[in-house]
């Protein structure tokens, strides 16, 4: 799996590079909040919650309508009284097909990389000892993703992106995974 996604990466790469070039080098860079909807499933619990989502993303713009990058971030939710968590962190290399029209940019994209899940369900506190189901796995994904930006300067933008986490794309099946929609300002030259 990990080898089939290295191979379409740097297929996907070599395409970019012979595509037509831009005077000068650009890059996006900045970072993103936002909400998303998870769902999850442990021998212990199955459960659906709203998390929040913290990340960044570097981006170089390769030709006209291609840019490669990095991204990263961290997916969370304490979701129940017992203090309960739901935790993905993960990071990775873009390759995204964008278009520019004035002020408004789209793309479309895939994200690649490494993660790792966590997952605590505490079903019972005793003093300073809890008991409960741990789950702590780590994984390879493949994640498609959408963005929409608005230019407001020459150098910033508002920008919003919509990822997919499924754990289908991901290298082991966790049974875990949601949509996530996040808004950020980029910065660029």
């Amino acid at each position: 799996m990990i080898k089939k996604i290295l191979i379409h990466f740097f297929i996907f790469s070599a395409g970019i590079s012979f595509s037509q070039q831009e005077k000068g080098i650009h890059y996006i860079g900045g970072m993103y909040y936002g909400a998303g909807f998870h769902n999850f499933t442990t021998p212990v619990i199955s459960q659906s919650v709203l998390v929040n989502n913290v990340g960044g993303r570097l981006a170089f713009s390769i030709g006209k309508y291609f840019r490669i990058g990095i991204m990263g971030g961290n997916t969370f939710k304490h979701y129940d009284e017992n203090a309960s968590s739901y935790k993905i962190g993960h990071g990775g290399l873009t390759g995204e097909f964008n278009y520019k029209a004035n002020r408004l940019n789209a793309g479309l994209g895939i994200y690649t990389g490494g993660g790792k899940y966590r997952n605590l369900y505490v079903t019972g506190k005793t003093g300073n000892s809890i008991t409960g189901d741990y789950r702590n796995e780590s994984f390879m994904f493949f994640v498609p993703f959408a963005t929409a930006s608005y230019s407001l300067t020459t150098k910033l933008s508002l920008s919003c992106m919509i990822e997919y986490f499924d754990d289908m794309l991901f290298s082991k099946q966790l049974a875990c995974g949601g949509t996530n929609v996040k808004i950020g300002i980029l910065f660029s030259r």
